[in-house]
């Protein structure tokens, strides 16, 4: 229940974070990208719904089938979205992790790696992540036609939106302490599925909520850096854990330097 909590609040904490003049400067392109994602991605649902009701449906099944549309539209609109706009602002959102973490005393290796191959990496990465939630839409759309077990899908598609905020967002902390995708699915699985529960059910719900929506990606990526950085204070060894993966970084000064930022 501790890392449920503690991911649970992350995003919330990193909304708040994000205001510090050290960080303001990363935020003007992503909510720029969200601006122009969330106007196009709204346009193209409130569209399709207009369509899907255009095409004779009677009276009584209008309302139904607009719900469950909506609800359908809504979270998978949501999460191509989100990948599409982590993939556009990720130069920014690496230098704001980057920043994060620097706050809680894990600098990372000043790396300067060429733009087209930071974008390479990003495309292996988000491709590897699309290959992932197709395979669990798949399942779920099948699910869905299974009697009995179809009354679940609804639970299912929630928690698959948790999972992939987690893996989506945590990918910042977790690739600057040198972890890929398939490590990132494992650390992220087991005894921390609370917590990354937690995290994403909190970053999607702060997806959603309009206007704070449009800040949700920076303060999803402060939050994942709050985050696994309180996770590794809240178990025994974590620090250690964390100073064995975090490269070049320091965790015995992760609660000083908290408390400074």
């Amino acid at each position: 229940m501790t890392g449920f909590l503690i991911g649970l609040r992350a995003p919330w904490t990193g909304l708040r974070q994000i205001g510090q003049p050290g960080l303001r400067r990363y935020l003007l392109a992503p909510l720029a990208i969200n601006i122009t994602l969330f106007i196009a991605a709204m346009a193209w649902m409130l569209d399709t719904l207009d369509a899907t009701l255009r095409d004779g449906l009677p009276a009584w099944a209008a309302g139904i089938v607009y719900l469950a549309l909506a609800f359908a539209l809504g979270l998978l609109t949501l999460w191509v979205t989100t990948m599409l706009a982590n993939l556009l602002a990720s130069p920014f959102n690496y230098r704001l992790a980057m920043r994060m973490e620097a706050l809680l005393g894990n600098p990372p290796p000043d790396i300067q790696s060429p733009l087209w191959k930071e974008a390479l990496l990003t495309l292996r990465g988000e491709g590897r992540r699309l290959l992932h939630l197709l395979f669990w839409v798949i399942l779920l759309l099948v699910l869905g036609f299974v009697p009995l077990l179809n009354l679940l899908a609804p639970i299912g598609w929630l928690m698959l939106g948790a999972w992939l905020m987690a893996l989506q967002y945590m990918d910042y902390p977790l690739g600057l302490r040198g972890h890929g995708f398939a490590a990132q699915r494992a650390l992220l699985g087991g005894g921390r599925l609370g917590f990354s529960m937690g995290f994403g059910l909190s970053a999607q719900l702060m997806h959603l909520l309009p206007g704070i929506n449009l800040l949700a990606m920076p303060a999803s990526v402060a939050g994942a850096c709050l985050g696994w950085n309180r996770l590794g204070r809240s178990r025994p060894g974590g620090e250690q854990d964390a100073a064995r993966t975090m490269i070049g970084a320091r965790s015995d000064v992760h609660m000083t330097s908290s408390k400074k930022s």
